[in-house]
């Protein structure tokens, strides 16, 4: 469980609260590193959202698109920057497009 790491890239959704305690708690017991990169933190209620989960998991951080590679970083993947943005690209085509990820992107 230590070694699985979580990269989540997102325009401001967040999970509700059944869905916080299934993840973070129930399912990986806290172990695992997560990030999540959005462009929404200036939002009271979605920063109180992220601390909500890093209470219940020290191991989850949340980045505005200016700190990527913090959130790399924290997930022990800065080595990894390039194929992980190479990732990101092509579930985009598959995907509806993130102004989160053209931010990141610069």
């Amino acid at each position: 469980m230590t070694s699985i790491r979580t990269l989540a890239i997102s325009d401001g959704g967040a999970p509700n609260a059944l869905q916080r305690q299934e993840l973070f708690t129930t399912l990986l017991e806290g172990k695992a590193k997560s990030a999540v990169v959005t462009s929404v933190l200036t939002n009271r209620l979605k920063r109180g959202i992220a601390t909500a989960i890093f209470w219940l998991n020290p191991n989850f951080r949340a980045y505005p698109p200016d700190q990527f590679d913090n959130a790399l970083a924290h997930l022990e993947v800065s080595d990894h920057r390039e194929a992980v943005l190479r990732t990101l690209r092509e579930m985009g085509h598959k995907l509806a497009p993130l102004d989160t990820l053209k931010a990141i992107e610069g």
